[in-house]
């Protein structure tokens, strides 16, 4: 293409090529370069969102009006208290402002990820964090375990550091030593590289900052990756936390609330009270999703970013620049404003911001309709609090659960709106209720979602429900109350799938953890699951089972035929244990000869074989389809600086008489029925013990399958070297993986 580019030129430059044929020329060519038109779908989702432990939880508190702000969780803040003590702040200058927290940063299943206790304390709390979300985001979508390893996946996240929640900060001051091996688990490059690297995925891995707006700007490149052949599907998300919330004026930014709370569209309102999450969606072409039959949430039509450029101040809002970027991602989607039912807005409850988005807004509709009060608007901030990096996709998930439920949901402390804002002659209506969601029959529910950011950039993206369901499929349910009469929702596929449970043959339910108690954990899951009043098909639960998850360790299989067998089954085995024997459940080790083909393959299953589910399914991917399952759960541990109750005195001096890790860690190997070991054995043990930060450890242990990598293995080398006063060299260490076979390797030096 280039080389086409340089022709057309040249040719113009000699006179071989009038002027206007040139310029149409150039301009056909740049069209045929850019990425063509494909609409996108949002096929799994997962968030950590403040006051909530599920998305249908967030769902009921924005359709009953709750604001999660709090004050700041007593053991966090006990955690913050001892650092800052450490440090030398008084306590009277320990305040916390209120925000919408999450309950718990501190813990992390660092086992499931084949981390070690060490490194993971050392990690930064966000990249935990959003390790659990992507991972239970793909799970979502049916598409855990390795069932992507080696794809060409994207991972786009929007994600910045500020220094004053900089836990890597904390390390320095608390534990500088640790500082080398705590950089991979700090770098802002590595939340997103991270899930890469565990999963062997091949797309882009990026971290996009562009401050507030940096989630759905993510979300944005993410569609243009896809759409330009970069990868073929994408992890998209951000994570913020606030590890340091100070209620002081010399840990903010100028746009904080006096009462720390958000008030979109308020007269009174003076700025955004705070958030935290962590959300994650997996994202694909819309015609792949339809043909491997993925569930689908929304679909994006289209979506587009620009710049400020010079405003009046570099942090300050440009109306022309919103108007600008509303149109063309109008433009891209091909939909006319005016099929849009809503739009959820930026809306940080400034004094600036609000005026200066509404303006936007009339202006953008203005170019297309004069009609008034046809579009509604919110911005979920009021109910979370600004995200910052990642408000642009708590406002996604919020639409997707908008189009699941055929809902307007209402925004909240908008007792008068702000006087500086003519809704009465605008396209738009404040939506401060909840209303049902209905539009023109053959008219797809459409909305927009604005994102702007500190830092001058602007993304809008436009979302349009879920395509409509086969006829053929399901019963119609003749409901008209979305304005649609027999109209095929996915409310309406869940309803007949759980209205023909039964119906079918037998099938497999396999279920499996890492560890028993996480097993345990899943089988509740399950069984609170099939609880509900709607659930789908049995068997695409199967087979999202089978094929949508990893197989782990630990296993059970259940030879399943209809809803109220199974969750009998889950029942049993959720009271009385997972050892108990019942008839069509198989259990690690089962010893009960089986009767037929399926119970053989439950026997081999749970007895550890690799089972080709993907195989036994090839001749019905067409009737089944992939569906949401409960998703892994963590065993979650303490991951956590290990801060002093006191400061170090400041004439205080370190010594080199071993430290007092190796001390603590002195008797703690195991794994020789003897209970004999060599002085060089316990010295190894001592000295791993430490690096990884693990209490106790066998002989024939791998150093890998311990959480250790490259960075914690020349730090042991070393530390083994000044112990034991040798000359292990780095080849040699790599060889020898286990306690015992270091030790025989160092007895042969001596």
């Amino acid at each position: 293409m280039e080389q086409l580019l340089k022709l057309i030129l040249e040719q113009a430059a000699a006179g071989n090529l009038e002027r206007d044929a040139a310029v149409e020329a150039l301009q056909w060519v740049r069209q045929q370069g850019k990425p063509p038109h494909e609409d996108i779908a949002i096929i799994g989702v997962a968030a950590d969102l403040p006051g909530v432990d599920s998305l249908e939880d967030f769902y009921q508190n924005l359709r009953t009006g709750v604001d999660a702000t709090r004050s700041f969780p007593k053991q966090r803040r006990a955690d913050i208290d001892r650092y800052l003590r450490w440090i030398g702040k008084p306590d009277a200058e320990m305040t916390y402002r209120e925000g919408a927290y999450l309950p718990r940063i501190d813990e992390f299943d660092h086992a499931f990820f084949r981390m070690s206790p060490k490194e993971a304390s050392l990690m930064d709390p966000n990249q935990r964090l959003f390790l659990q979300t992507a991972w239970h985001a793909l799970e979502d979508a049916g598409y855990g375990g390795e069932r992507l390893s080696g794809s060409q996946t994207g991972v786009y996240v929007g994600f910045a550091n500020t220094v004053k929640d900089s836990y890597q900060k904390m390390i320095i001051d608390v534990e500088p030593t640790q500082v080398p091996i705590s950089i991979a688990g700090n770098l802002p490059a590595m939340v997103p590289t991270r899930l890469s690297y565990l999963l062997d995925l091949k797309g882009p891995t990026m971290v996009v900052d562009t401050a507030c707006s940096s989630s759905l700007v993510a979300l944005h490149l993410a569609c243009q990756g896809i759409r330009q052949g970069d990868c073929e599907q994408a992890v998209v998300g951000s994570v913020k936390l606030h590890t340091v919330p100070l209620d002081d004026e010399n840990y903010q930014i100028g746009m904080e609330s006096s009462d720390h709370r958000t008030r979109a569209f308020h007269d009174q309102s003076d700025g955004a009270g705070i958030g935290e999450a962590s959300i994650a969606v997996l994202i694909k072409p819309l015609r792949a999703a339809l043909r491997d039959r993925d569930q689908v949430y929304a679909v994006i039509k289209g979506s587009a970013i620009n710049q400020d450029g010079k405003s009046m101040g570099i942090t300050a809002p440009n109306p022309d620049a919103q108007t600008e970027v509303l149109v063309k991602a109008w433009e891209a989607a091909k939909v006319h404003p005016e099929t849009l039912s809503y739009l959820e807005a930026h809306g940080t409850g400034t004094q600036m911001g609000d005026p200066v988005e509404i303006e936007g807004l009339k202006a953008a509709f203005a170019r297309y309709t004069d009609k008034k009060q046809v579009c509604a608007i919110g911005s979920v901030k009021p109910n979370i609090g600004h995200l910052y990096e990642c408000a642009g996709l708590a406002s996604v998930v919020k639409a997707i659960l908008m189009f699941k439920h055929q809902e307007l949901l209402p925004t909240l402390h908008v007792k008068r709106p702000n006087r500086y804002l003519d809704f009465v002659d605008s396209p738009l209506y404040l939506n401060t209720k909840l209303r049902p969601w209905r539009t023109p029959v053959g008219t797809p529910r459409r909305l927009g979602i604005s994102s702007f950011g500190f830092s001058g950039t602007n993304c809008h993206l436009v979302l349009q429900e879920p395509p409509l369901g086969k006829k053929e499929s399901v019963r119609l349910s003749g409901d008209s109350s979305s304005g649609q009469p027999g109209a095929i929702t996915n409310a309406d596929l869940y309803r007949e799938a759980g209205a023909s449970h039964g119906q079918g043959g037998l099938d497999i339910l396999p279920l499996s953890a890492k560890s028993r108690a996480s097993l345990e954990a899943l089988v509740a899951r399950y069984c609170d699951f099939f609880e509900k009043e709607y659930v789908p098909a049995l068997r695409d639960i199967c087979y999202t089972a089978q094929t949508g998850r990893g197989h782990y360790e630990h296993r059970l299989a259940l030879v399943v035929q209809d809803r109220a067998q199974v969750l009998e089954m889950l029942h049993r085995l959720r009271t009385e244990g997972l050892d108990t024997p019942l008839d069509g459940v198989f259990f690690e080790q089962h010893e009960r000869a089986p009767r037929n083909d399926l119970e053989k393959l439950c026997v081999q299953y749970v007895r550890g074989a690799v089972i080709d589910w993907h195989a036994r399914s090839a001749g019905y991917t067409q009737t089944h389809a992939k569906v949401s399952l409960p998703t892994y759960p963590f065993q979650k541990t303490r991951c956590w600086l290990n801060i002093p109750e006191t400061a170090p005195a400041l004439d205080s001096t370190s010594t080199k008489q071993g430290s007092p890790e190796l001390i603590a860690y002195a008797d703690q190997l195991r794994g020789r029925p003897t209970g004999e070991y060599t002085e060089i054995e316990q010295t190894i043990a001592r000295v791993w013990c430490e690096a990884l930060g693990i209490p106790e450890l066998s002989i024939q242990d791998n150093f890998y399958d311990l959480g250790g990598d490259s960075v914690i293995g020349i730090r042991i080398l070393h530390r083994i070297n000044e112990q034991l006063g040798l000359q292990m060299e780095t080849g040699e260490f790599l060889k020898h993986l286990t306690i015992e076979s270091v030790a025989k390797y160092l007895e042969s030096l001596r």
